[in-house]
């Protein structure tokens, strides 16, 4: 999703968002396989507080790409 395909289609989400989506899924990845006295409480914490900032990037380039789509 990150890299342009050039001739098929922009890329659709930045390093930067990439990057935060990447937090989520390693967390969705170790809460589904671990017991929850295993997870690092402060370390989920801080992940929990980029949410926000993921929620509002993801919509803007989500609805970039879509213009995108519509100029092709």
């Amino acid at each position: 999703m990150k890299i342009e395909i050039p001739g098929y289609r922009p890329s659709i989400i930045d390093n930067e968002l990439y990057l935060f989506l990447d937090d989520f899924r390693a967390f969705r990845h170790k809460f589904r396989h671990s017991y929850s006295f295993e997870l690092d409480w402060e370390k989920e914490k801080a992940i929990g507080a980029k949410f926000d900032k993921t929620e509002t990037l993801f919509r803007k380039q989500i609805m970039h790409f879509l213009c995108q789509l519509n100029q092709i």
